[in-house]
Order: C-alpha cells, then structure tokens, then sequence
C-alpha cells in the first residue's frame, strides 16, 4: 500500500521549520559554490517520516506505522500505482536502471522522483547522482540545498554571508532561510519555523515540506518503495495588481499634510506587498509611503503616482493624479497692546495680542524687541520687555513664526513708563532675575565711572596656545596656521567661507585640524574639551555657543601616535559649509612629546597628503600665533569696599599675550587674548553682584560660576552698545566665589567686570 498527500492547498501558505547548523557553513564556498551533482551542481531538500521509513504526526504527510497498515484509508483518485517491471525501460532514449526499492514507479517526466537514503534521483525524467541522499533527520526529510533550489525549483539561491542565510528567489517570490535560529522571511515577512537547514559533509540541506509549501510543490510518498514524488503545480496566470487611490481633500495649503485614502486590489485576490509612491516622475523621489517624500510641500501644481506590488512578485502599473498646493500665508498680528496705558517703574507689563493664521496650523515661535524712543532704531533688546525701569516712552515689536516657517511682518505698540518707581531695574535683576538676563540701562548709567577695584593678578597658567584666526576669511584653499606642541597646551580655530557660491558648489570646502608625530619616537596624550560649532552665518552666536560649551565640556580621549603617524582630530567634510558661514572650534592638549598640528582649508577632493604642496593664504588683520599663556589668574579683595567697583579686562596692548607667528616666523600679539581663560576669584563684604558690560560692543559671550554651569551672556541676542549689561550672579556676604571668562570668538574686547554692593541697588 501507499499514502499520497499534497502539501498545496489553493489560497493558503503553510509555514514549516527550518534547521540550518550556522557552524557547518565555513567556508561559504564550501557551503554553497563548490556543493555539485554529477551534474556539477549540489542538491537538497525536507519531509517528516520516521525511522522506519513512514511520516508521522498529525500531518498531511502522515503515513500509519507498519503495524497499522490495514487501517491505511484509500487512496485518492489519480493515485499512481503502475509499477515498473524488473527490466530494463527505455526513457528518452537512455537506459533506465531500476528505482531502488520492493517494487518501482513509472518515470515521469512532468515529476522528480527520489527515494530514501538512495543517492539516485530521476529529474523529470532525466536520472541524476546526488552526493548526499535524501535523508530523514528528527522525522523531517531534507534534500540539498541548490537541488531544491536550481533543479527542483528553478529558482536563483543566493548565501548572504553577512546575515548568515539562505536565499531562494522564484517569480517575485523570496524565502529566505536563517541558519541561525528557527525564522524564515517571506517576501520580507517574518514567520516561525520547526527547524532549520543543516550541513553535511559540506552540503546545505533543507526540509522538504517547508520548500514545497512555500513554493506551491505537490509531494507523494510511496511508502514500500519509499520513493517521494514532487511534482509542480499547473502554472495559472498572474495578473498584475490595480493600483488605486484618491486625496482625501481636492487641494491643501503649503505645509500640510497630504493624506490619501488607497483602494489598491489584485484581481487574483493575492495581497499587495508593497507600495512605492513617486512625485513628478521624478525616479529618485520615491518612497515605501507618500508622507516619506511629500511631508510639507511648497505651493505648486504636483503629479503623484502610485504602484503596488502583490505577494506574487507582480508590479502594477504606475496609477498618477494631481494635487494643487496652494500657497502658506504668513500670520498676521491684527491686535497688539498693552492691557494698561501707563505703567510704573519695575511694575509687570502685560500685553494683548491677536492674529490671523490657518486654523490647522500652529504658531511656534515669537520674536520681541523693545527700546526707547530717544534710542537709534538700530539699539533695541531682542527680548519681551516684563519691566521697563526708566521712565520715558518706549517702541515695542513683535513677530510671530508659523509651522511652516513664515514670519509675520513687525507689529509695534508703545508702552508708557511714569515717574513713579515700585522698584530698580538692578533690585529686580539682583534678587529675582536669571544668570544672562539683560540689563537695560535706559537710563544710561556709564559704568566705566565706577572705582577700579583693588585687583591682584597671580602667576599665569603657562602652555602653548595655537590660535589660527588669519585669514579669518579665508578666499584661497591652503595652510591657514601650524606649529608644534609639547605639554599643556590649547588649539583654537576660527574662520570664515568667503569662496563665490558656483565655487562652493564645484568644490566642497572643508575645515580640517590634524596632529602629526614628525620625531622617531612614539607620543602619547590626550585631548580634552574638544568643541566646535558651525558652520552658520551667524559669526557672534557661533563664537557665543563654542564658548557655553567649552566651558562645560569635560571629555578626555586619547592621542597615540607612531613616529611619522598622523590623526585627523577635526573635519568639517559632512557640513555644508557656504559662503559668509563661520565654523570655530576649539581643545586642550596633554602631550608627552612633540606633536605637530596644522589647520588648513581644503576641497572635497583634497586629501591631508596635499597640505604641504598647497598655498598659504595671506592673513589679515586678525590675531593669528603661538602664544606662552593658557589661563590668568585673577583676586579681588571686596571686603573692604562699599561702593561700586570695576575690572576691566583686554583694555589696551598692555595687556595682550605676546607670542609669534610660526609660519612668518615673526612676532604676533593675541589682540583681545582669544582662547585665555580668566579665572576671577572674588571675596565680597556684602552680598555682591556681578555685572559683565562689553565696552566693544557687538557682543554674545558666556560665563561659568566655578562648580556650577556655563551660561549665556546675554541670554537672547546680542549687545550693540557700551549701555547693556548681562546678569552675571551675586557672591553672597563673607563669599569667595571664582567665574571663569574667556572673548568669545566674533566679539569684541574690553569687557568690564561690575560688582555692585546690595546697599547700591536701589540707588
């Protein structure tokens, strides 16, 4: 007797395990390529049968043990039971040999045909030798791998080293088979599996059932003469899908989301895989989802279309409709006051405001400004004015930023001061205002008038600084500024992109910092509070931003470099650096021996072996060197002071670092002391406030209290005149408190340091 099952069944996938043993495939080659037939090609393949040679489980393959034979049902119409007689067939024309087993099968050449543990197949009706034979293992049959995949199936397999898997791709269907763990991927979907394929000898076998049903084979099994039959299933045609969608609305408004509502059907009745959406039939815009690629669109005229792929492999047509979107309106601020029309000194002011928008869309931002009407136009606070503590008259504008980027034009409001005094700017700053916020001064308070303080300066903190900031803009690729250091030491760079735009697009510029072991010994260091920023065309907030976070930056990595060794320590290649656009950076060293770090300005194509061969621009007016100083320490003594006092810091050359240029081999002076720390440290009587005046105006910096953080000076946009001060804290009665400040780059010196005595505030 024989059972005969068919693992196909119209419209459903069975998902089977699959064993592979990760461990046998090394190497590849010897996994896949060098796996042959006689034929010259390897095979394999999976079923589940027993020891004895019969499928067990509650299976369509399930065969009743020999000891149950009578109660075997009866055979399916269709059933081959024709037997080959004990000699010799003649099959196209060669000599068929008898199919190993008690009795034997017609060779049919629409079917392959193996049988148990024999090595001998019949291959739709041609004989063939396998180097291994189907086996059983765990009640699962295997064949190899590339005989399902390449003989069977007809199908391409692929072994992805990388993923450790196996790949079998037939008409747009694609299995691929962990070696790993028990998973397999079906056209890119997961599911589970019993087992995975295994190795033997060299060879990758698969089981069986999982392959048939994945690929829609029909399996027999003979039991006397253990023989398996698969045969392929009648081809029916697969029509391609139908892509299909609609817009939920006839248009939208630049920066909304377009949204659609697909119908997308296979006429098969297979599921559609795969989306590929596509705007303007432009091939390089395309996208698994149309949010992906067409998020916010700008206001236009645009062509979409869509096409889907079923699980079968089949790609629709290209189905395309057009979409208008209109164009964004900015907002409009069609309402803006004041709650009150007259307000005190120091009490809060409130305001009113309406606007205009698209109901959809959100208002992200504010921009405020506010000055005096006696003020020039160009000398107002970029900020919402809470208070004013001067009395006078002042103009108060406001824009609003919508989502999708547009700023309304200024709206403007005034707002009266009276005479009539709740409190002083330097009493509501001092006791309840944030590090950084500004000090108005409407009343034009010249602090240049206060006492100098009793100032003593301690020894300097000695090292190299390489400051490269000449060319500051730079119009020529080439060395901008090198020299070797050894020890302690600081590296600081700040330059400008000022090549035409048509050069920028032709040749990318990039800003690179390297450190090179020019001696026969090996050196080791370190690196430490490695910042930069940038590039951005915004040359004051760069240097405002590299400041805060220098200040704040404890990192530490290491620097270990072989004689003629060299390490790339900063590379601007993946910014988009454009004309006017500043980038800044600046770390600490520690270094065993000599190292040799160079800044120069190269092209995309550019590499660092260039530099030597390249030119050295010509610099400009700005600080440019090696000088012998890192920080300078500073105490001031206030307990004896009862009146406001000053520092004035980068006043005049007296003060400047001496150093030399190591390229011109001349002497240079650190105008303004750029990348010197200064360490004030100050015991104060009574509780003290410290200001921080730029006397150079155009100024955005930051400060640090020690053991506390870094903050921004002031807090939002910059001062334009000696009048403005930035909140820098208050040292408490009895207090010894040291800050650390450092010019940022882009701004300018002196800066003047105010401590003010809380007896001083409300004066």
């Amino acid at each position: 007797m024989r059972k005969i099952w068919t693992l196909f069944m119209a419209g459903t996938l069975f998902f089977s395990p699959i064993y592979v043993q990760a461990e046998e495939l090394d190497p590849i080659k010897e996994v896949l390529d060098s796996i042959e037939t006689s034929q010259g090609k390897d095979e394999n393949l999976g079923i589940v049968i027993g020891e004895d040679g019969n499928p067990i489980g509650d299976n369509p393959g399930v065969l009743p043990e020999k000891d149950k034979v009578e109660e075997t049902p009866v055979l399916p119409e269709g059933t081959l039971e024709e037997t080959i007689p004990k000699e010799e067939t003649e099959v196209e024309g060669e000599v068929s040999e008898e199919v190993p087993g008690e009795t034997e099968q017609v060779i049919d050449p629409n079917k392959v045909l193996l049988t148990l543990d024999k090595t001998t197949v019949w291959l739709y009706g041609e004989k063939r030798e396998l180097l291994l034979a189907p086996k059983v293992v765990e009640g699962r049959t295997y064949l190899p791998l590339r005989f399902v995949g390449e003989e069977i199936l007809q199908a391409q397999v692929e072994w992805l080293p990388e993923t450790q898997e196996v790949r079998v791709t037939k008409d747009g269907r694609e299995v691929v088979l962990s070696t790993k763990e028990a998973k397999a991927f079906v056209n890119g979907e997961e599911v589970a599996i019993e087992a995975i394929p295994i190795v033997e000898n060299g060879t990758t076998l698969l089981p069986l059932r999982f392959m048939a049903e994945q690929f829609e084979l029909l399996i027999e099994y003979d039991a006397p003469t253990r023989t398996i039959s698969i045969e392929k299933p009648v081809e029916v045609p697969n029509t391609p899908p139908i892509a299909q969608f609609e817009f939920v609305s006839e248009s939208y408004v630049a920066g909304q989301t377009v949204q659609t509502i697909e119908s997308s059907f296979d006429p098969d009745g297979h599921r559609i895989t795969e989306r590929q959406w596509m705007i303007d039939g432009d091939q390089t815009k395309t996208a698994s989802s149309l949010e992906k690629i067409f998020k916010t669109p700008k206001q236009g005229y645009y062509e979409i279309a869509l096409k889907v792929r079923d699980e079968r492999g089949l790609w629709s047509e290209w189905t395309t409709k057009t979409i208008m979107i209109l164009p964004n309106e900015a907002p409009e601020v069609v309402t803006f006051e004041t709650v009150k029309s007259h307000y005190k000194q120091g009490e809060a002011i409130t305001f009113d405001y309406e606007y205009d928008n698209e109901e959809w869309e959100d208002i992200v931002a504010e921009k405020w400004t506010y000055r005096s009407t006696k003020d020039p136009a160009n000398n107002y606070l970029f900020t919402k004015p809470t208070a004013i503590y001067t009395e006078g008259e002042y103009i108060v504008t406001l824009e609003l930023k919508d989502a999708y980027g547009n700023w309304s034009t200024k709206a403007q409001t005034t707002v009266e001061v009276t005479d009539e005094t709740l409190q002083t700017e330097f009493e509501a700053i001092f006791k309840s205002g944030n590090i950084g916020n500004t000090i108005a001064n409407f009343e034009g308070t010249n602090y240049q008038t206060y006492k100098e303080a009793d100032a003593m300066y301690l020894e300097d903190t000695k090292g190299l600084l390489m400051m490269s900031n000449s060319p500051e803009v730079v119009t020529q690729k080439g060395l901008l500024y090198e020299d070797t250091l050894i020890g302690t030491g600081r590296v600081m760079f700040h330059h400008i992109n000022n090549f035409d735009s048509t050069d920028n697009q032709l040749d990318k510029k990039r800003l690179v910092v390297i450190a090179k072991n020019n001696t026969e010994a090996p050196v080791a260091g370190t690196i430490s509070k490695l910042t930069t920023k940038g590039p951005s065309d915004d040359v004051l907030f760069v240097g405002q931003q590299l400041l805060l976070s220098y200040l704040d930056n404890n990192s530490v990595q290491s620097l270990n470099l072989q004689p003629g060794a060299q390490q790339i320590i900063y590379d601007s290649q993946n910014k988009n650096w454009l004309k006017g656009q500043a980038i800044s950076g600046m770390f600490d060293v520690e270094l065993s021996g000599p190292v040799t770090f160079t800044v120069a300005l190269l092209g995309q194509n550019d590499t660092i072996e260039n530099i030597p061969l390249m030119p050295r621009p010509d610099r400009d007016v700005h600080p440019r060197g090696t000088f012998g100083i890192l920080d300078k320490n500073i105490m001031i003594d206030l307990r004896d002071e009862e009146e406001n006092t000053k520092l004035v810091i980068g006043k005049d050359a007296t003060e400047w670092v001496q150093g030399y240029d190591a390229l011109l081999g001349t002497e240079s002076a650190n105008r303004g002391n750029f990348g010197v720390n200064y360490h004030v440290t100050v015991t104060a009587k009574e509780d003290t406030a410290v200001i921080l005046n730029p006397r150079g105006n155009m100024f955005k910096g930051a400060i640090k209290w020690e053991n506390d953080k870094a903050y921004l000076t002031p807090t939002s946009g910059y001062f334009p005149s000696s009048n403005r001060a930035a909140f820098v804290g208050v040292i408490k009665a009895g207090e010894t408190r040291t800050f650390t400040y450092m010019l940022p780059n882009g701004s300018s010196a002196p800066v003047l340091f105010g401590f003010i005595p809380e007896s001083q505030w409300g004066k």
